[in-house]
């Protein structure tokens, strides 16, 4: 990781399309949410969540207007994110704000983000297996 730094979360671009209401719960009350900052990647400026979702949504609820990132330097497959923030695009996920209606239960978080997630990682790794 990178020099941590604050920045106003309207400018984060999430890559995830909901939030677990029992993670929610289970961060709300934790120093992780103060110390821990979230990782983003530079997508040509465009400041992406890798992580960290969970986190500026208890934020938003916490009246906070800023957090704290890191542009992240871990080796993390960036098709996928792409692939993932043009999915929130598509549902009008453009900065957390917009998360914070998007908050369920965790079993329907499993099905409809996890699953959905998974799908895709063996969509990226058949089709990468084509092309070798």
């Amino acid at each position: 990781m990178s020099e941590r730094f604050k920045v106003r979360i309207e400018y984060l671009q999430p890559s995830q399309l909901y939030i677990s209401k029992d993670k929610l719960r289970a961060i709300r009350n934790k120093e992780t949410l103060k110390s821990v900052p979230v990782p983003v990647i530079d997508f040509d400026g465009k400041l992406v969540m890798a992580d960290g979702h969970t986190r500026a949504v208890a934020a938003i609820i916490e009246d906070r207007d800023s957090i704290f990132i890191e542009i992240t330097d871990e080796k993390l497959d960036l098709e996928a994110y792409e692939e993932c923030v043009k999915w929130c695009v598509e549902e009008g996920v453009f900065t957390p704000y917009d998360l914070v209606g998007r908050i369920i239960n965790h079993e329907d978080y499993r099905v409809l983000w996890y699953e959905r997630c998974e799908r895709l990682h063996e969509e990226l790794k058949s089709k990468r297996r084509c092309l070798d």
